[in-house]
């Protein structure tokens, strides 16, 4: 490199032998308060020792999870247990808060319940509807559906008017909010036609007394559909 770069003329010396900007007070610098960083100023108190260093670190959340429990009537049960047990929730306790909260839900509705526990044993619970599944069934009337889907003669049948009235039940869950109805009404049909239930306008002739079954009945044909299962599953006695 040539004198230009580094010779007693250069834009280099120049700057070296320029006087250093003298510093200002903090008044004159425009800092609010007393000023950490110039000789004798007050620092900051240090932080306690135990205290956590930032927000929420010493009760971070440990995970979310699914249960479905039954409104107002909820129990401590062996099911029930083997979900809440590794989390470190009483079992009681959970109860009381959940039926009180389901206090103006029909008794016997399988609530989905989210649980989001903390490592400080500490725990919240969001509620939501019942699946599709289950307006569908009691709307059709039908214990279950066909495990054939929409290959074969349908099971059940419900109308339009009642795909959107189980929409808009399931329009106000938290992860559907904003969500067209139109949208939903299509997964409702999806859901459905799965299980073997028809959906039209008007309810088809073969299922114009559907309405005669009651509604209480279909949990006891559930399980006597369930053990006839069983004892065809089982083998042939010798």
């Amino acid at each position: 490199f040539g004198s230009s770069h580094f010779g007693p003329g250069s834009w280099r010396a120049h700057r070296a032998a320029r006087a250093p900007r003298p510093s200002l007070p903090p008044a004159a610098s425009g800092r609010r308060g007393c000023d950490w960083r110039q000789p004798g100023a007050q620092t900051p108190p240090p932080l306690a020792p135990g205290l956590p260093l930032r927000r929420g670190a010493a009760m971070s959340v440990v995970g979310r999870f699914r249960l479905i429990v039954p409104a107002a009537t909820a129990k401590p049960s062996p099911k029930m247990g083997q979900a809440l047990g590794p989390l470190g929730i009483n079992m009681m306790t959970f109860c009381k808060e959940f039926n009180a909260r389901t206090s103006k839900v029909r008794p016997e509705v399988p609530v989905q319940v989210t649980i989001v526990p903390r490592t400080d044993r500490t725990y919240k619970f969001f509620l939501r509807s019942p699946q599709v599944q289950w307006f569908v069934l009691r709307t059709a009337r039908i214990p279950q559906g066909s495990a054939w889907g929409a290959s074969k003669e349908p099971v059940g049948n419900i109308t339009w008017k009642e795909v959107y009235h189980i929409a808009r039940a399931k329009s106000m869950d938290p992860q559907l909010i904003g969500i067209p109805l139109r949208t939903l009404c299509m997964a409702v049909r999806g859901t459905a036609a799965a299980m073997g239930v028809a959906v039209t306008r008007e309810l088809l002739p073969q299922f114009s007394k559907r309405d005669d079954q009651p509604v209480e009945e279909l949990e006891n044909l559930k399980k006597e559909i369930r053990l006839r299962n069983k004892a065809q599953k089982r083998p042939g006695k010798k």
